[in-house]
């Protein structure tokens, strides 16, 4: 007896210290894990810290190279904007203090290349505020003090769609920046509205290329969101510059751009709507397919109180089936959805997500009256009557038609074209009188509409001058080609003309065609080029019977 009793206490003594050993174990494995925790969220926190850190230190780095950038130079105002006439540039007209205060910042010795300045106004819609931002350079310190002198180009960058007028004493924030040059530029362009039509049917033939150079000739600067005046033939197209790389403002100085001509606005719209129609039919096909897995079975011909439908539907096709006099409309719109046809390309999709109705509503029924009734259409409005309710006879025959196929929409695609001619309009609503280039200062205009009509035909002119150039150039190689030496620099006589008071047209049909008579002319002291013009117009050409009147005072 004793003996088991001793056996028993040393079982059960090898049983708590087992118990001991297990708790102590287990007590060591939760202090443990206690401190890996405790250690892996020592590393995150320095990991953390570190991250903050590299994040300061880039924030000071950045700020450092952003105080080399800009040397070190500050000056920011707001100035009232004024239009200035200047065609095919970027760079605006401001107050002589402009220039005192950055001379006593010896801006002038330490900034490396061209001064440019970024230019922003706000725009107030509603509650919201936004700010437009485009950069420039600067023409000359010349302008009246609080004012800043902005030319068509940038007038539009800052204006956009709200017309360059909007812009008309508004106050505009100037802040000197100094933009990177990069040795290649690459931009993304999207035409505005149509893009390059007329009208929005016919292409215009353009080259593009060669355009651009001769827009872009005078830019100094390039920022995301300018809008770039292309002038061709007399009309205006507007790109807008969506992306700037490798910086969204840059200095386009001895740059080499390469443009990337994007969708126009127009069919960026119709592919989006497209896109979004894609889905939607997609979408509706989920819906019909859900409809006809929901249709009842049809009842069986024994059955009493049978309607029989016979539906012709839009794509020619004919079906029958027999329902209850008791049944909804909506059983009959069920199943004349799983027969349609997929809708036009030119039909607008309604978005299924709301339901069954959507698709339901696509469509129509309609019943030919018979004597002095008239023609009866059902939709998706009756769809709880029941066909009893609705006067069905046993046999009926119905017309599924696309409901509104006959409804006056307006074309998208129309509507855009009106808005941009409009927008043309609205900018060129100010007739101003040709200012000519006579040398001299730049003329004042009455708003930025008359500043850019103004611009664009100095624009028109000074393209014409050098197209005729070009045609007297042309014209002379050719002649040398032949061994036909010219006597007579036909340049330097349309140039003399062009200065006499001649247009660039009058100027190259009579370098053309006299140059000779007119070198002979001034020799013998007879200066007065409208006059010897007209007569050797008048006399085509005949030298002699031109110095005749010329010496009688004729």
């Amino acid at each position: 007896m004793d003996l088991e009793f001793r056996a028993a206490a040393k079982k059960l003594e090898r049983e708590r210290e087992a118990e001991r050993r297990r708790r102590e174990k287990q007590k060591a494995q939760e202090r443990r894990a206690k401190e890996d925790a405790a250690k892996a969220q020592e590393r995150v926190r320095a990991l953390a810290e570190q991250k903050r850190l590299q994040r300061v230190e880039a924030a000071r780095q950045a700020a450092e190279q952003e105080e080399q950038r800009r040397t070190g130079v500050h000056f920011a105002a707001s100035l009232r904007a004024v239009p200035f006439v200047k065609a095919n540039t970027n760079r605006v007209v401001l107050p002589k203090s402009v220039l005192e205060a950055l001379e006593r910042q010896r801006a002038l010795d330490v900034v490396k290349g061209p001064m440019t300045f970024a230019l922003s106004v706000n725009v107030v819609d509603g509650e919201t505020t936004t700010t437009t931002t485009t950069h420039c350079g600067v023409d000359e310190f010349t302008a009246e003090e609080g004012t800043v002198a902005i030319p068509p180009a940038v007038a539009l960058s800052l204006a956009r769609e709200r017309g360059v007028d909007w812009l008309t004493g508004r106050q505009v924030a100037v802040e000197f920046v100094e933009l990177e040059r990069h040795e290649r530029v690459k931009i993304e362009c999207q035409p505005r509205g149509g893009g390059f039509h007329v009208g929005d049917q016919e292409v215009v033939n353009i080259d593009l290329k060669s355009v651009l150079m001769r827009t872009l000739r005078d830019v100094l600067t390039l920022t995301t969101g300018d809008w770039i005046p292309v002038r061709h033939e007399g009309k205006n197209y507007h790109l807008v510059v969506r992306s700037i790389s490798p910086e969204p403002a840059v200095l386009v100085l001895n740059t080499d751009v390469e443009v990337d001509l994007l969708p126009s606005e127009s069919v960026e719209q119709e592919q989006q709507r497209k896109k979004a129609q894609h889905a939607a039919r997609e979408r509706r096909q989920a819906v019909i397919e859900a409809i006809a897995a929901a249709l009842p079975p049809e009842p069986p011909a024994s059955e009493p109180g049978l309607v029989t439908l016979r539906a012709r539907f839009p794509h020619g096709k004919n079906h029958t089936r027999r329902f209850a006099r008791a049944a909804t409309l909506r059983a009959v719109l069920d199943w004349a959805a799983t027969g349609l046809p997929e809708p036009p390309e030119d039909m607008e999709v309604l978005e299924p997500s709301a339901g069954p109705d959507a698709v339901l509503a696509e469509f129509v029924l309609v019943r030919s009256g018979l004597g002095s009734q008239s023609k009866q259409v059902f939709s998706v409005v009756e769809a709880d009557k029941t066909l009893e309710a609705l006067n069905f006879a046993t046999r009926e025959s119905l017309l599924v038609n696309w409901a509104g196929r006959d409804a006056d929409s307006e074309d998208p695609d129309e509507v855009a074209a009106m808005e941009v001619r409009d927008e043309e309009e609205q900018l060129k609503e100010a007739v101003v009188n040709d200012s000519g280039d006579t040398g001299q200062a730049e003329p004042a205009a009455a708003s930025f509409s008359a500043a850019l009509q103004q611009a664009e035909q100095k624009h028109d002119q000074e393209l014409e001058a050098n197209q005729l150039e070009q045609a007297l150039r042309d014209s002379m190689a050719q002649a040398e080609a032949d061994g036909m030496q010219e006597p007579v620099d036909k340049i330097a006589v349309y140039h003399q003309l062009i200065a006499n008071g001649l247009t660039p047209h009058q100027a190259a049909q009579t370098a053309q065609h006299f140059s000779p008579q007119i070198r002979e002319l001034e020799i013998m002291g007879f200066s007065n080029h409208a006059k010897n013009v007209e007569l050797l117009q008048r006399y085509q050409g005949r030298l002699e019977r031109v110095i005749n009147l010329l010496a009688g005072g004729d």
